[in-house]
């Protein structure tokens, strides 16, 4: 089993999209308390474009990432947050771009 199947059950995540890099753990100080940051990213391929529709297929590209700060529950009671890398891709057919979901957060939201 690798760290990111284990990362993924110590934070309660079942999506098993997201994954972890060696380097995936800070300990900072944010405000004056002790804080986790854990590093994921995020990266499948998509099914269709989220505009148009389209299935997926050479017309789509990879597209940079999309960095959010999601918080989640506390580990070893301090706060916790998953910095997580969402890929986002380019749909030729319709010239736009879109950034993949997980089922961790809502839709624009960073609470878990």
């Amino acid at each position: 089993m690798s760290h990111s199947y284990f990362t993924r059950k110590l934070l309660t995540i079942k999506d098993k999209n997201i994954y972890f890099p060696p380097d995936y753990l800070k300990e900072v100080n944010l405000n004056g308390l002790t804080s986790f940051i854990f590093k994921g990213i995020l990266s499948y391929q998509p099914t269709h474009c989220e505009r148009c529709g389209t299935l997926f297929d050479s017309k789509f590209k990879k597209h940079r990432f999309k960095t959010s700060r999601i918080v989640i529950p506390k580990v070893s009671l301090h706060d916790t947050f998953l910095e997580l890398k969402k890929q986002r891709y380019y749909c030729g057919h319709s010239q736009s771009t879109f950034t993949l979901k997980t089922s961790l957060v809502e839709k624009n939201r960073l609470i878990s």
